[in-house]
């Protein structure tokens, strides 16, 4: 992610891990003027913490 995209999105109210992971591609797309494929790959980046999360309450 570079700074530029990094300001657009703070601008957008995408401040936090968590908001950027909240993000559809569509709206992430629209925010960050960013094409499809970048913008699957910065929110399923994002959303990784969400399933570590998930494996160490399940004990996998």
């Amino acid at each position: 992610m570079t700074a530029e995209l990094a300001a657009k999105l703070t601008s957008q109210g995408v401040i936090t891990i968590d908001d950027l992971a909240d993000q559809s591609v569509d709206e992430l797309v629209e925010a960050g003027g960013i094409d499809e494929k970048q913008a699957a790959a910065f929110i399923m980046k994002a959303r990784e913490s969400w399933f570590a999360d998930e494996q160490t309450e399940t004990g996998e």
